[in-house]
């Protein structure tokens, strides 16, 4: 597909609560807003942050974003900050799925450990195969891609993955910045 260097295209952004509540919503550093401040592993000032939680015993807090272009896309990256697993079965455990590119995404990580597992699909989403101690070690790269380039609607789901969120509930986020749109 080409097009010319003065094309443009308007790119939405939506969040919908599926499971849990957002944290702090209404905060300057809470959920589904951009950081005023760098912490380690939050990320940079600007990232956009998912800050949920889960009062509930074994309810996974689940959160998405719905990204939509109104020219088609080819290619979306994007940085990942704090994603990372602090217990198997009773901790947080971040997990983050796609849906709408049906080719060529992945995840690359800065660090080889703990690895990554899972195939990045709402059904079966990324999360860390180990746990992790060093936060700033956690950013992930994620890049989707679609030969055809005809994408121009895609989502991310990001939750907790445990197995068994604690049973007084739980909280989490991770952050994201420096998405970078092909069309």
């Amino acid at each position: 597909m080409a097009t010319s260097s003065n094309s443009s295209s308007s790119i939405t952004v939506t969040r919908q609560t599926l499971a849990g509540e957002p944290r702090n919503p209404s905060a300057v550093d809470g959920n589904f807003n951009p950081l005023t401040v760098s912490t380690t592993g939050a990320g940079p000032v600007g990232a956009l942050r998912f800050w949920q939680q889960s009062t509930t015993a074994g309810v996974q807090a689940r959160q998405r974003l719905t990204i939509t272009s109104t020219r088609p896309l080819r290619q979306v990256k994007f940085l990942v900050y704090d994603f990372g697993r602090a217990n198997t079965t009773t901790g947080y455990s971040d997990a983050l799925g796609v849906s709408g590119f049906t080719t060529g995404s992945m995840i690359r990580q800065n660090t080889t450990t703990p690895a990554i597992a899972g195939a990045g699909t709402i059904v079966s989403p990324w999360n860390r195969s180990g746990d992790w101690v060093a936060e700033p070690s956690s950013t992930v790269e994620v890049t989707l891609s679609n030969a055809t380039a005809d994408v121009t609607s895609f989502t991310l789901e990001y939750s907790n993955a445990a197995t068994t969120p604690p049973a007084g509930g739980s909280e989490q986020w991770i952050s994201i910045s420096n998405m970078e749109f092909c069309f």
